[in-house]
């Protein structure tokens, strides 16, 4: 006796065979007995359909300013069908970014089926600014329409860690700080401009401190220039 597949996943399936005496062809000997078998149970061996989802990885990605976001989009459960998703890189609540931050994502529209595979990686472009601070924006992937028409959109977070330089703080010393020489010697100290990138004029002088002034042999006190 043949079983069918019925092609359906479920759980096991039972039945019971019944034998019952007939007076079919003239013979009525057993008439009225009947015999049953105990169940008969139908294992099932469907697999169970592949769970429909969309999803985007990694969870969550941070890069410097500059740098390309590399994430995957993966599909699954929509068997050998080819499903279209909607890429897009927004600011939404929460983020810190500015539209200029990050590209827009050339033709939006990506197929995956059995040509392109179910799982495709892709890149955005981050761009470095003046700011001093991380800044974060968000990657969507939504299907369009297709067998996974009502999966949510699956979302990731990329934070944009800032690579600017602080600027270098601004200051004008005297090294060392101290000098002590023999009289009729010669002073050599160093004079250091930090913190900018112009050039910079600095104007040099002796004061009296218990000692007679005078101008270093060969060098009027004045300005000199520094680049």
């Amino acid at each position: 006796m043949p079983v069918v597949d019925d092609g359906s996943a479920e759980t096991g399936e039972r039945f019971r065979l019944k034998a019952a005496g007939t007076t079919e062809n003239g013979n009525g000997n057993l008439a009225g007995f009947t015999a049953k078998s105990d169940w008969v149970t139908i294992n099932d061996r469907t697999p169970p359909p592949t769970e429909k989802k969309l999803a985007v990885r990694p969870a969550g990605i941070t890069v410097g300013e500059g740098s390309d976001v590399s994430f995957t989009v993966e599909t699954s459960g929509q068997g050998q069908a080819t499903q279209y998703v909607l890429l897009s890189t927004s600011v939404e609540d929460g983020d810190t970014a500015e539209t200029g931050d990050f590209d827009d994502i050339a033709q939006p529209k990506k197929a995956f089926d059995g040509s392109t595979g179910k799982t495709r990686t892709f890149t955005v472009r981050t761009s470095a600014d003046a700011d001093r601070d991380d800044e974060t924006f968000t990657i969507t992937a939504a299907p369009d329409g297709g067998p996974l028409a009502n999966v949510p959109a699956a979302q990731v977070k990329v934070t944009i860690q800032d690579t600017t330089k602080p600027p270098t703080e601004k200051g004008l010393t005297v090294d060392p700080a101290s000098i002590t020489v023999d009289e009729g010697a010669t002073v050599r100290f160093t004079v250091t401009v930090s913190g900018t990138e112009r050039t910079q004029y600095v104007r040099l002088s002796t004061a009296p401190g218990g000692a007679e002034r005078r101008s270093p042999a060969g060098q009027a006190a004045g300005r000199s220039r520094w680049v």
